[in-house]
């Protein structure tokens, strides 16, 4: 028909940018989703440095991106790498995280740097990865409050516990645990939310799993064990508590063969033979992720404690 317009002939025209981008969403440490488009053949670096940008975070160094498989098991994204390779057909979904916990977050030079270190402890603790006693979970909760609510105000939070009850601390937590976080955040009275977040870290950073990246594993008599790595080096665990610690500066040598992580230890003397370490782990894939995690914490950990001290 004259003057009118048929739309199924219409021909819009998609620029190669959006034809050969994917959506990616990013779950932020605030519980926030952040939606990018990326080139499809984009490497891992550039997935991070949009998310940085998101943020407006300076200190990168500390954070990375993972990916979680088919069966739940998480994976750190290797920024050198394409995503779409190491993502194998799954879908492009992913979580902004601390990978190298500083020793002292205390310490980190940006407000925005501990803020993100603030939630990933809390996202820690509430996964139970980070074990507390009732009494430091109390404290903890007290600055959780003061940080996320502000000051106690009798006209806006009731004489008793349940304006705190909807908020998430640690698991199982119980009526009397709220009820001494009640407690603990009017003692808080005053305190801006920085200060919170920054004392907050101050008592966690203390906690012997305190950034321990753990990683399930057998030793050489086949007994149930934990692989801890962190700052400090490697850790061994059983049931929670530590058996062994090698620090990055006595390890000589890291290595992985099939499903075996060997650790070469650096004697106390010359004369001495080295001495070497071997974990079972679930399988070759799982062996060699602990080695290159283990691997990029030694590098980064070293230097920076060379960047620190020469």
């Amino acid at each position: 028909m004259s003057g009118e317009h048929d739309q199924s002939k219409t021909k819009y025209h998609v620029t190669d940018e959006v034809k050969n981008s994917v959506l990616c969403k990013v779950l932020m440490l605030d519980g926030t989703d952040f939606k990018v488009h990326i080139h499809k053949n984009a490497i891992g670096q550039v997935l991070f440095l949009k998310s940085c940008e998101h943020l407006s975070l300076l200190e990168k160094e500390y954070f990375s991106i993972t990916f979680k498989e088919a069966n739940g098991t998480k994976v750190w994204l290797q920024h050198d790498k394409p995503i779409a390779k190491q993502l194998n057909k799954l879908k492009w979904e992913f979580s902004f995280e601390v990978k190298f916990y500083p020793q002292d977050p205390c310490n980190l030079k940006e407000e925005l740097t501990r803020y993100q270190m603030y939630l990933q402890v809390r996202v820690d603790i509430l996964a139970g990865r980070l074990l507390c006693s009732h009494h430091a979970n109390a404290i903890l909760g007290g600055y959780a409050c003061q940080s996320q609510l502000g000051d106690w105000d009798p006209n806006e939070h009731d004489q008793g516990f349940e304006y705190v009850k909807n908020l998430k601390f640690c698991p199982g937590q119980t009526d009397d645990l709220i009820e001494a976080i009640a407690e603990q955040h009017k003692d808080n009275h005053g305190m801006e939310a920085a200060e919170a977040e920054y004392r907050y870290l101050e008592n966690v950073r203390t906690m012997s799993l305190y950034g321990v990246h753990m990683i399930n594993a057998r030793d050489e008599d086949h007994r149930q064990v934990s692989l801890g790595i962190c700052a400090d080096g490697l850790l061994v665990f059983m049931e929670r508590i530590r058996l062994h610690r090698y620090v990055w500066a006595k390890i000589m040598k890291i290595a992985y063969k099939r499903n075996k992580f060997t650790i070469h230890v650096r004697p106390d003397s010359p004369k001495e033979p080295i001495p070497l370490v071997v974990y079972h782990l679930l399988n070759y894939k799982t062996a060699k992720r602990t080695w290159r995690l283990a691997v990029e914490h030694h590098m980064f950990f070293r230097y920076l404690f060379i960047d620190v001290f020469v």
